[in-house]
């Protein structure tokens, strides 16, 4: 096993700062002038309106959304003519990302977590909008606030090293109201364990608060009489509250890996239950509950009464499509639909259907078809290939791929798709074990000591189109980066460029560095002997040997506080001292949740740029005798 890599975790070491200089450099002039001639082109799709989040209130609702170089609260209320804008972040600074928003009840304080380049470490600006007045509201790794009234609020603070407050060893959350002007106090998570997190979710009637202990259980509790009770505990399964309907509590729970709603109070009863495909989430909607289902790889909106009768169904778009409910409560959702051809659109689903608040889709002229392949174990595995009508088969095929923490790959526009599809190349979206695609099971069976099936499936998918003739791209970010570097080490000879983004690669120390910790839950313990064997097996920089390696690109960003850049530095280092075609790629301006458009431009020039050249390298290097391609 490779051993010496250690040195590259201290990032203000000079011979970290000097390696990452010199790397940078190597792929800039590698990438050069390709990335110049293609960044107006990812500037142009990076500055497409999308909405980011939305908050309801009584009588209209706030959209954040990420449009011509910046990030804008707009402001639509009932009888306005035009939205009214209420934030612009190019107040907040150059480099400053809006991450959410949230308002309170009757929609006068508005407030705006904001992060610098995308780190995890956010600042709370609050708006009144009435005034015009700004406050700054929390700051370090917490949540936006959950309002009560137009001065006090509850928020989530996590302490990822150290202790809490109760001392309870980091990670761990904490529940504190606060008051605009005076001090905060602790309301709840006192004596929660190590590795438990806290989301607050409120619909301006109820408020909760779900502790999570890893992707796969949880707790939810409500606030009722000044403090909070529990209200469901799924029995070592997850559930997430759906909130009220005709004075009744719902929530919808995993213990059936598909899902069912919940009605809770006295005693509990199973009003809805999936039988073929999951329910990934729910809302209350004028008299109706509104469920999200997701079927292979794509949402569906159904209707259902409070009995769980079927009551219809919702249309947002045309082809398959991700849903997500950014916000509930007043008889209606705010709903985001995302496609690949479709950047966003905000609907507001209300009693009376579903009505577009704003967003468009692109005329790309993109065919999109089912695609299912059989893993190693013989899993049927689902995905998405779509290509432009020019497309020829037996071009290029770019594969992406996450397969972790219960997140579902679903239908969205990513711009470097996008460039990728108009050069020509096929582009492929995975639903990997891992993933929530199929529920819990689909989850659990890509998790832990099950997390080899996950890099079979996704080699499955390669497999499947290099024996078409295809030149194969493997792409994915955070657990997806992972994915593809262990990939490459397992299966060099599937793929001719992979691009691992913010990725995980050294599997025996990750839990040391960042919020490592808290993923033990997902990965497995580096200090447990077993468990430790089986990260051991497929952690990439561990299982990296002389081979003939494709071309691949580790990139990430210095202000990443979720994924510590080291494990991109360290597969970089490891490759090249086999000798491998392997580059890196260190933004200085860009953290794990993202960056200014201008920023994220750059990077999608930069990426499609080293894709089209290592594609380019890699048919000149198979053109040559195989005995030139030795060593």
């Amino acid at each position: 096993m490779p051993s010496g890599y250690d040195w590259l975790e201290d990032l203000e070491d000079p011979r970290v700062k000097a390696f990452i200089e010199e790397q940078n450099r190597r792929f800039r002039e590698f990438v050069s002038p390709l990335a110049d001639a293609l960044y107006q082109r990812a500037l142009e799709l990076h500055s497409l309106p999308y909405v980011v989040d939305a908050a309801l209130f009584e009588g209209g609702l706030y959209a954040l959304t990420r449009e011509r170089g910046t990030f804008t609260v707009k402001r639509y209320s009932t009888g306005d003519a035009e939205p009214q804008t209420v934030l612009d972040a190019r107040e907040l600074g150059g480099d400053a990302v809006v991450a959410s928003i949230s308002a309170s009840r009757d929609g006068r304080m508005l407030a705006a977590l904001h992060t610098r380049a995308g780190s995890d470490y956010a600042r709370t600006l609050i708006v009144d909008t009435e005034t015009g007045e700004r406050i700054e509201g929390p700051e370090g790794y917490v949540s936006p606030p959950v309002w009560l009234t137009r001065e006090r609020f509850l928020y989530v603070r996590t302490y990822r090293s150290g202790t809490a407050p109760d001392g309870v060893e980091a990670p761990a959350s904490r529940v504190f109201e606060a008051e605009l002007g005076a001090g905060e106090e602790l309301v709840f998570g006192e004596g929660l364990g190590t590795n438990w997190l806290v989301h607050l979710a409120g619909d301006g009637e109820s408020v909760y608060a779900v502790a999570f202990h890893g992707w796969s259980r949880s707790l939810v509790y409500e606030l009722a009489g000044g403090g909070f009770r529990l209200l469901y505990d799924p029995g070592g399964s997850k559930a997430y509250p759906v909130g009220r309907l005709g004075g009744r509590s719902y929530v919808l729970s995993y213990e059936h890996s598909l899902g069912q709603v919940v009605e809770v109070g006295r005693g509990a009863r199973v009003i809805l239950r999936a039988e073929a495909h999951p329910i990934e989430d729910a809302a209350p909607v004028g008299g109706r509950l509104l469920a999200v289902r997701l079927v292979d790889g794509a949402n569906r909106l159904e209707l259902y009464s409070p009995e769980g009768e079927p009551a219809g169904e919702v249309g947002l778009g045309e082809g398959p499509g991700s849903v997500t409910i950014l916000s509930r409560g007043f008889g209606a959702a705010l709903a985001r639909y995302e496609s690949f051809d479709t950047p966003s659109k905000l609907y507001l689903v209300d009693q009376g259907g579903a009505w577009l608040v704003e967003g468009s889709s692109l005329p790309l002229g993109l065919e999109v078809r089912e695609l299912w392949v059989s893993s190693r174990d013989g899993t049927r595995v689902h995905g998405f290939e779509v290509r432009s009508r020019a497309a020829r088969d037996g071009g290029v095929a770019v594969v992406y791929g996450y397969g972790g923490f219960a997140l579902s790959v679903k239908p969205r526009f990513q711009p470097e798709a996008v460039m990728l599809l108009e050069a020509g190349a096929t582009f492929v979206s995975t639903n990997l074990r891992g993933g929530f695609e199929y529920g819990e099971e689909w989850h659990r069976a890509g998790m832990r000591g099950n997390k080899v099936r996950v890099f079979e499936d996704f080699g499955a998918f390669l497999e499947h189109y290099r024996a078409r003739g295809y030149m194969t791209v493997a792409t994915g970010r955070s657990n997806g980066g992972l994915l593809v570097a262990a990939v490459v080490a397992r299966r060099p000879e599937l793929i001719d460029v992979a691009l691992a983004g913010y990725p995980l690669t050294d599997m025996l120390r990750y839990h040391r560095l960042h919020l490592g910790r808290l993923w033990t839950t997902e990965y497995g313990d580096p200090d447990d002997p077993e468990d430790r064997r089986v990260l051991e097996s497929y952690s990439p920089i561990h299982n990296l040997k002389p081979a003939d390696y494709p071309y691949v690109l580790a990139y990430t960003g210095l202000a990443d506080d979720r994924v510590h850049p080291s494990h991109a530095l360290k597969l970089t280092a490891r490759l090249l001292d086999l000798g491998a075609p392997a580059y890196l790629r260190v933004e200085t301006r860009s953290g794990h949740l993202g960056a200014t458009p201008e920023v994220r431009a750059r990077e999608t020039a930069e990426l499609v740029a080293f894709t089209l050249k290592a594609l380019e390298e890699q048919r000149q290097r198979r053109s040559k005798p195989q005995a030139a391609q030795s060593g």
